[in-house]
């Protein structure tokens, strides 16, 4: 770079400069900014025991030089430059690098970066724009297919139908491909316990939905439970292994045993009256719609409710505690097709027996601070909630039964007056009984109403908040800084 020195002049005489004894001015340019990030080209070059990252060369009026940032992982886990470790010794001019100190079969995300003389080195991971980052996984195996979906077979749910995009590696010499049924995305869920559908060998790709061609169909399914699963395609080449499972985006519903073939054989069957879900208390302005607030405040409160699916729901033989019949709720936290048969098998209904209906909240659906508000069994296996929806009797062949679905308090918000407990104290007591005694009557609108003694909020502070106080009444709950539904003039907190 150059150095340039500056006289300066008096302000009313060019021909008068300064002081020599002053002495220029001297400046300096520097350059800081960094260079363009180099784009990676995809997808990456890679053998059984390399990966080779390329990328697109970065103009700049300077020399550019690069170097190669790897993190073990994907394209979603790699998700920050702290989890990325360059792996180029010193920086190359090279558009490309092989890396072969890889494991095969193992995930990698490559980030190129570049930097020019004055040491300004473009960024190494962005999530807002990784174009300089791409995938490999080293393997001598087939490239997997993409866009997996999975199809339900309606009304009956009795079995499932697969489309995909077929992989890149198909030229219509290989093997082909197949399809797997998977208890969630995880794909060794897809190994076991169902494993291939296509049991008969793999089919051709004559099933690429972006061709428009039709899905596969698979009938007649057999599952350990109903519910909804995913479905998982691979791909075998003639000069490739069989790729790794790409799992379906979506779930498709899947009806266990023999009842959705002849669901008029069927004669009991399981209803929910009110669908699960889970909820939690936001604020809201006073005045909007479903929003209730004490008199003269700004802000209010209401109950969002959102479906619960996942939840499985169980017929269980209450002599033996043996399940009879599970399956798990869909998206919208219902179970549209319980069916059951009479007589001996093992999904069927002894009429001389009695028989529980129960509900299982897994492990993520339900905040364990909340187990006395909802109910939990005290033998509850770990981190499951297990619900009794309908105690011992005998199941009706002649009528539906009729259960009702529970809703699942989030204890970060809830648990003050939604459940009786307007004073916020750790457990539901006497104590509450006071707010609900001096708002008693009012409704919204009312100088005395206060949402948080209207346990129900129905807009009106009644008999009926009296029963969910009762109902809850000596229940331990989590109250924090954060619940909402506390009475102002009888917080505890």
């Amino acid at each position: 770079y150059r150095v340039y020195a500056y006289n300066m002049f008096d302000a009313f005489s060019r021909e008068t400069p300064a002081p020599a004894s002053s002495g220029p001015v001297v400046c300096v340019p520097q350059d800081i900014t960094p260079p363009e990030k180099p784009r990676m080209n995809t997808p990456l070059e890679f053998e059984q025991f390399s990966c080779s990252p390329a990328w697109s060369a970065v103009t700049d009026k300077n020399t550019i030089t690069y170097d190669v940032h790897r993190c073990e992982g994907n394209l979603v886990t790699c998700n920050s430059a702290a989890k990325f470790s360059k792996i180029t010794t010193s920086s190359i001019t090279a558009l490309n690098y092989m890396d072969d100190a890889v494991t095969t079969d193992t995930e990698y995300v490559y980030c190129a970066t570049a930097m020019d003389a004055s040491g300004n080195r473009s960024a190494v991971y962005d999530a807002q724009n990784a174009t300089n980052c791409g995938l490999c996984i080293p393997t001598d195996k087939c490239a997997p297919p993409t866009a997996v979906e999975a199809f339900e077979i309606a009304p009956t749910y009795f079995g499932a139908r697969a489309g995909w995009t077929n992989s890149s590696d198909d030229d219509g010499m290989g093997a082909g491909y197949h399809v797997y049924l998977c208890e969630d995305m995880d794909p060794t869920t897809c190994v076991t316990p169902y494993g291939r559908l296509t049991t008969s060998g793999a089919v051709p790709g004559e099933h690429d939905r972006q061709l428009g061609q039709n899905p596969l169909s698979f009938n007649n399914l057999v599952v350990r439970y109903s519910g909804d699963y995913y479905l998982g395609v691979s791909y075998t080449g003639a000069t490739c292994g069989e790729s790794k499972i790409a799992i379906s985006e979506n779930a498709a519903r899947v009806e266990g045993g023999t009842c959705p073939i002849d669901p008029d054989d069927c004669d009991i069957s399981i209803s929910l009256s009110k669908h699960f879900t889970k909820y939690e208390i936001e604020t809201c302005s006073a005045g909007t719609s479903g929003c209730l607030a004490a008199a003269g405040a700004a802000t209010g409160f209401r109950k969002v409710e959102t479906p619960l699916p996942s939840v499985r729901v169980e017929v269980l033989d209450a002599a033996t505690k043996t399940v009879v019949k599970s399956m798990q709720t869909n998206a919208i936290g219902n179970i549209p097709f319980f069916r059951m048969r009479t007589g001996i098998c093992s999904e069927c209904v002894d009429a001389s027996k009695q028989y529980v209906v129960r509900a299982v909240f897994p492990e993520g659906t339900w905040d364990p601070g909340m187990s006395a508000v909802i109910g939990c069994a005290a033998d509850s296996p770990a981190g499951e909630c297990v619900v009794t929806l309908r105690a011992a009797g005998a199941l009706s062949a002649t009528t539906v039964t009729t259960v009702k679905g529970a809703t699942v308090p989030d204890a970060a918000t809830a648990g003050g007056g939604d459940i009786g407990n307007p004073t916020c104290r750790p457990t539901v007591h006497v104590a509450n009984l006071q707010p609900l005694k001096h708002r008693f009557g009012a409704i919204a609108g009312d100088a005395l109403y206060h949402p948080a003694a209207d346990f129900n909020m129905d807009g009106k502070v009644s008999i009926h908040d009296l029963e969910i106080l009762r109902k809850n009444f000596g229940k331990s709950v989590p109250v924090s800084s954060s619940t909402l539904l506390c009475d102002p003039l009888f917080d505890a907190r």
